[in-house]
């Protein structure tokens, strides 16, 4: 007797979950930042930006001309989507490259969307690296203090970097 309620429950749930997915279509997986076409300088690090909106939890995935990326000591995914090629060749030694098409996936549990391809190209020249820098976006860099410091420096000072011309304070 007490399992007759077990379908009832069943379709009841089935119809809330419709009725849910129906009212947040609107809320449904899109990106807010999409990678862009950028011309990389060989041996430095490249930063390609991937940010979706949506119901989480989201889950976020890099592909490379086509294959899935997956973590290693070059290629480090954050929790914003953005992707970091720590170090960028065009001709790696096991005849691969860093050159091609990237495109970001973004999934939750109501789907799934593939971000624009965005090409990736070794520049054949050296940038000058004041250039790089400036049109680069504000990151938190890991500092290292230094082991000794004087008396009157507070061990808890936080140091931080930021991008652009210098400015008077």
């Amino acid at each position: 007797a007490s399992r007759k309620w077990f379908p009832q429950a069943t379709r009841l749930f089935g119809i809330l979950l419709l009725a849910f997915v129906g009212v947040t279509s609107g809320a449904e997986l899109s990106f807010t930042l999409e990678p862009s076409d950028i011309i990389a300088v060989q041996e430095q690090p490249l930063m390609l930006h991937c940010q979706v909106e949506g119901i989480p939890p989201i889950t976020t995935q890099w592909r490379h001309n086509g294959v899935q990326i997956l973590e290693d000591q070059n290629y480090v995914m954050f929790s914003n989507g953005s992707l970091l090629i720590g170090h960028f060749q065009k001709t790696k030694s096991e005849g691969t490259s860093d050159e091609g098409d990237y495109e970001c996936m973004a999934q939750n549990f109501f789907g799934l969307v593939l971000s624009r391809k965005a090409r990736v190209q070794a520049s054949t020249k050296l940038l000058p690296l004041i250039s790089t820098i400036s049109q680069a976006p504000s990151l938190p860099l890991p500092i290292q203090k230094p082991s000794r410091t004087p008396a009157d420096t507070d061990l808890n000072d936080t140091y931080a970097f930021r991008s652009g011309p210098p400015h008077n304070e």
